[in-house]
């Protein structure tokens, strides 16, 4: 197989810019009606668009954006189209890096279009962008990770809600849980002075709140990569022996 067909094939069949619009859209609105609710509660439109935003909506699009894709691939396989292209997605690292490019892309987009907006209605633009994106793209690969590791052993449709129930649990966790169980959520609200239930940060907790070490940032996804490593190789063994 050349090395052409991979990416012709997702130009072809894998990719659907309605999917990405939409998540998009479903995005940026998700961050606004967190910005509007928070506004009106408390005076912070960015810091409470983020919270929203983070323990929300962000699992969810992120989830249905991946099982449209892969719903994608399965309709142009079984619809009767030349077998090659379908097969120049089977590898499980090709689909998986898609994945996070498209995670990352939509959500560091919403993020930045959020703030845009709320420069363009005078709040100014949030002195944490940079770490609040820094952690968006680590929480866009470990849905990614999650999602594909599930798929391994299932099939995208029960991947899909499997991993959506551990997002919501890895979100939604206690507060009073070590600060690694929700390691990106609870990183990137700290950097805009929220606690996980969206509430403001008195001084006191500022002030004493734990630094972001590189355990928290690096453990999760160095152990859903190597899960995910571990468990290719198992099936592609399998698949040898067969």
């Amino acid at each position: 197989m050349s090395a052409v067909s991979p990416i012709r094939a997702l130009v072809a069949y894998y990719w659907n810019a309605w999917y990405s619009l939409a998540a998009a859209f479903g995005a940026v609105a998700s961050l606004l009606l967190g910005a509007w609710i928070s506004g009106a509660a408390n005076g912070t439109p960015i810091t409470g668009g983020y919270c929203i935003y983070f323990t929300g909506t962000q699992p969810l699009i992120c989830l249905t954006l991946l099982f449209a894709c892969d719903d994608r691939v399965a309709k142009a396989h079984y619809g009767g189209l030349p077998r090659h292209v379908y097969r120049a997605w089977t590898p499980c690292s090709l689909r998986t890096m898609f994945r996070a490019l498209l995670l990352t892309a939509v959500n560091l987009m919403s993020v930045l279009c959020f703030d845009v907006i709320m420069v363009l209605t005078g709040t100014g633009m949030h002195p944490h962008l940079t770490t609040v994106l820094y952690f968006v793209v680590l929480q866009s690969l470990a849905t990614s990770l999650i999602y594909s590791i599930i798929e391994i052993i299932t099939d995208p449709r029960i991947a899909g809600v499997i991993s959506g129930v551990l997002c919501y649990v890895w979100v939604l966790l206690p507060g009073d849980l070590p600060d690694y169980a929700t390691p990106y959520v609870a990183n990137v609200l700290r950097t805009v002075g929220l606690n996980l239930n969206g509430t403001m940060m008195s001084p006191a907790e500022t002030a004493n709140r734990s630094p972001i070490g590189p355990v928290m940032v690096v453990v999760p996804i160095v152990t859903l990569l190597a899960a995910y490593v571990l468990l290719s190789w198992f099936r592609c063994k399998g698949a040898d022996k067969k």
